[in-house]
């Protein structure tokens, strides 16, 4: 298993502040989101091995959309034994840069889990 990407939460407004801290400061290469995601704010930067996210939210918010992506060899194994554990949740679909549409399981956990394919994963 591998972490696909990380997402952490900004301030909005703080955009300015995110891009000299991490492209500049840090040096990572910002690199663009899908034209096709829901939620157009936000940065994304590349990684040695993976992608940064940074969303944006207001400065108080009920809740987080911050998350870990895990790439898994074989993701109907790992659904399988979520399932085993008896974790309520749902299906739904997914799409992750560069990738198609694909059927997805999403745990209903605080800050929740979500289990995605990617074509070109390690997932066979």
């Amino acid at each position: 298993m591998r972490i696909h990407h990380v997402q952490l939460m900004i301030p909005r407004g703080g955009e300015d502040a995110a891009l000299a801290f991490y492209r500049d400061a840090l040096g990572l290469t910002r690199i663009p989101k899908p034209s096709d995601m829901p939620n157009p704010e936000g940065i994304w930067f590349a990684l040695a091995d993976g992608e940064l996210h940074l969303g944006v939210q207001d400065a108080s918010p009920a809740e987080t959309r911050a998350h870990v992506a895990l790439v898994v060899d074989d993701l109907d194994a790992l659904v399988t034994a979520v399932e085993a554990l008896a974790v309520s949740g749902k299906d739904d679909c997914a799409r992750l840069a560069g990738g198609t549409a694909r059927p997805a399981r999403q745990s209903l956990l605080r800050n929740a889990s979500a289990f995605r394919r990617r074509p070109g994963a390690l997932d066979t």
